[in-house]
């Protein structure tokens, strides 16, 4: 047959069987059909069924009808269809195509329960720049359409946009892909993932997308292949999708939340449905990559030479709350917290995990996080510190909770320690209801006591709005700002076990010191610190505590053994005030002091609440010529030398507001021998009593401000000492000595106390 130079050829055969019937078995075939001159024949009251269709080529078609057709049966058909030079467009695709080229085949059979199926060896075309091509299986022609394909491409992606136009996203970018899918065509459609079967390779070049004005990646070269559902090892609950990915530059930025930059990245995913916008997405990957740099929300970080895993999902007790898990080791790192951490290092092992939650209001507390930490040559910074923390080598581990630092090196200012310890109740400290709790090991070869304080002076102390008594404001203004005493941390309990070999504290270079250290919650105690420096050997038990800046407390119990008179005057100042008499001494001596004080900002004593006894014992003593020594010595007829030895002294002392009780001890100098007491303040307002036991017997009275010699009164007076006179002991610093460690006891007491109540 043939019209308008159209042939259809048909062979074969058609007969009535049983009058119902029809068997057949017909081959049929065209020749070379231009299709925009055979739709110009149909008629015009079917015109209508090709409204939005412009197609055109050339078609070529033969196959074969073979069976029975009746009123419930009809024949198989097999066709085999091949287009060239085709092009087309529907006004449901949007798309124009050209250089359309199909070699199809199909097999069709309408009967009920049977399948029809379609075989594509090839179906390629292009539109705008870019070039497809199919191969593959159609079943069900009739019905779902499930196709088992091969599709391969070279893809301009700003040109698949018309197809993503409900999930209002951009691409610039183009693709070479090759890739193998099964579906059914109702779940393409629906973008069902979790019924879709496919795999694949993907080469990007130039990529740049953003999904939602909330997602954005760019990478100039990109690799791609995935499997869908995934087949990794070890995936998580909700992967669905497998990706490895290959680029050697990616940025990728999510929302406001998550950033990063990648070089030469190798990358294997397993990623959930990201179409399902109602769960936070689940990301698992192991990754090894040149350099990367990432931000989320506070967090930041720059690392190279990174490798390991990440895994990023919903927190199995709030799905609503994002968790993070980490392992990786790098050659370098730089990471921030807000202004609350700066970390950096050169290598690095780490594993991390952190539940997010953003109803916290504190960083840590939004974040949760648990590390474990091995680093070496670190240097990091903290808001609440003053210097820098360089550490040369750390190994810890910090949870929610608690922290374990194993052996470590760690530099700060002038001083090189290495610390060890656990610390717990973090969640607690930092939520403000409870306190941080630890014991450490510190052991140094140097220490800068002063930078060390200044660190952690004020840890934990807030300006809090109080009425305050008239005291308290007269204190306040008297403070002055340049004034920056040592301020006990407080909300802590943490005890330092201490070994030093040199320890510098202001002037003094302190060499063995060996003791505690405890800080409970703004009280700072040292527990029989024992220390040696050029002056003396030392034992030092202390308590500090700093109620407001401009009242301090402090209560000693200090003892020197052998020290230098001269040094101990210019290690002491203040004892010059209250033991004026060491000033006219030279030699060593032991000293023991016990004492209480309130101080102003600049460490000066509040006199009215000082409390004190001390006591001196020394041997084969010089006792320096002076005009007030010359002013004693004539009435009591002593001889005068440049360098008047004495043999011992034992002198004991007690302190109470601005005046000193100095109770009577023997002094033996030369062939003389002497009673010494009185009392005097710490004004220079003296009354004393010195009596000569031997040779001769004389009392001499010295009264009077010595801040002016010539105020002085030295009258002779009546003796009251027996020649075999021998000094009471009197114990006044063994009492002082109990007192202040019940003082301290009854402080760790009421800071155990207030923990407890707190909890």
């Amino acid at each position: 047959m043939e019209l308008e130079n159209h042939e259809f050829i048909l062979s074969g055969t058609a007969q009535y069987c049983k009058y119902t019937d029809i068997a057949m078995n017909v081959d049929f075939a065209t020749n070379k059909w231009v299709i925009s001159e055979v739709l110009s024949l149909v008629p015009a009251e079917y015109a209508s069924l090709l409204d939005g269709v412009e197609v055109d080529g050339e078609l070529f078609l033969q196959g074969n009808v073979d069976g029975v057709y009746n009123d419930s049966t009809f024949p198989k058909i097999s066709a085999q269809l091949l287009l060239e030079n085709g092009k087309g467009c529907y006004e449901g695709i949007p798309y124009r195509l050209r250089d359309i080229f199909a070699d199809l085949s199909a097999n069709v059979d309408l009967n009920e329960g049977a399948l029809s199926s379609a075989k594509i060896k090839k179906l390629s075309a292009k539109t705008g720049t870019s070039k497809l091509q199919a191969s593959g299986i159609v079943n069900d022609l009739m019905g779902a359409l499930h196709c088992d394909l091969q599709l391969m491409g070279d893809v301009n992606l700003p040109e698949l946009k018309p197809l993503l136009a409900d999930m209002n996203v951009q691409l610039q970018g183009r693709t070479k892909a090759d890739l193998n899918a099964r579906f059914a065509l109702d779940d393409v459609i629906n973008l069902n993932l979790k019924k879709i079967c496919a795999s694949g390779n993907i080469a990007l070049s130039n990529l740049d997308v953003v999904y939602e004005d909330s997602m954005f990646v760019k990478s100039p070269d990109l690799s791609l292949a995935f499997s869908l559902p995934s087949k990794r090892e070890n995936k998580l609950a909700e992967e669905l999708i497998e990706a490895k990915i290959s680029s050697s530059a990616i940025d990728f930025v999510m929302a406001e939340t998550l950033s990063a930059k990648i070089e030469a990245a190798n990358l294997d995913l397993g990623i959930s449905n990201i179409l399902d916008t109602k769960v936070i997405p689940t990301l698992a990957c192991n990754f090894d990559m040149q350099h990367l740099s990432a931000e989320m929300d506070t967090i930041a970080a720059d690392v190279e030479k990174p490798s390991g895993k990440i895994a990023f999902s919903p927190s199995s007790r709030n799905k609503k709350n994002p968790h993070l898990e980490l392992e990786y080791s790098s050659e370098s790192l730089a990471a921030a917290m807000g202004q609350f951490l700066d970390v950096k290092t050169k290598y690095i092992k780490m594993v991390a995990s952190t539940t997010y939650n953003e109803k916290q209001d504190n960083a840590y507390l939004k974040w949760n996080p648990t590390f474990g930490i091995d680093f070496n040559d670190g240097v990091v910074q903290m808001a609440s510190l003053s210097h820098k923390v360089q550490i040369p080598s750390i190994k810890f581990n910090l949870t929610p909770r608690d922290l374990y630092i194993g052996d470590s090196r760690i530099i700060i200012a002038d001083s090189d320690f290495k610390l060890s310890g656990h610390a717990t109740n973090i969640r607690k400290f930092i939520n403000k209801k409870g306190d941080l709790i630890g014991t450490f090991d510190f052991v140094s070869d140097k220490t800068n006591v002063n930078q060390l304080l200044d660190l952690v002076s004020g840890f934990g102390v807030e300006e809090e709005v109080l009425s305050e008594t008239t005291a308290e404001v007269v204190e306040k203004e008297e403070a002055t700002k340049e004034d920056n005493p040592f301020m006990v941390p407080k909300g802590v309990d943490l005890t330092l076990n201490t070994k030093i070999k040199k320890a510098i504290f202001g002037d003094i270079l302190a060499e063995n010191l060996g003791g505690k250290l405890m800080v409970k919650n703004g009280i700072a105690i040292l527990e029989q610190m024992g220390f040696t420096c050029d002056a003396a050997n030392m034992q030092l038990t202390a308590m500090y505590r700093s109620d407001r800046k401009n009242h301090l407390f402090a209560g000693l119990d200090f003892h020197l053994l052998n020290i230098d008179i001269k040094q101990l005057i210019d290690m002491i100042p203040d004892i010059d005030t209250i033991v004026p008499m060491l000033k006219s001494f030279e030699g060593r001596a032991e000293f023991h002091l016990a004492a209480e004080t309130y101080m102003k900002s600049n460490y000066d004593l509040k006199m009215s609440t000082l409390r004190g006894a001390a006591a001196i014992e020394g041997k084969d003593l010089v006792l320096l010529d002076s005009e007030t020594f010359a002013k004693i010595a004539k009435p009591l007829m002593f001889n005068r030398k440049t360098r008047n030895l004495v043999d011992s002294i034992s002198v004991e002392a007690t302190l109470f507001r601005n005046e000193v009780d100095l109770y009577p001890f023997v002094m033996s100098m030369d062939k003389y021998s002497a009673v010494v007491g009185g009392r005097y303040d710490l004004n220079q307002n003296y009354n004393a009593h010195i009596e000569t036991l031997s040779p001769i017997r004389l009392a001499l009275r010295v009264s009077g401000n010595a801040a002016n010699l010539d105020d002085m009164n030295f009258d002779l007076v009546k003796t009251k000492y027996s020649d075999m006179y021998k000094p009471e002991k009197r114990n006044a610093l063994q009492e002082r000595t109990l007192a202040l460690k019940k003082l301290i006891s009854d402080a760790l007491k009421a800071t155990v106390k207030e923990s407890s109540e707190t909890d």
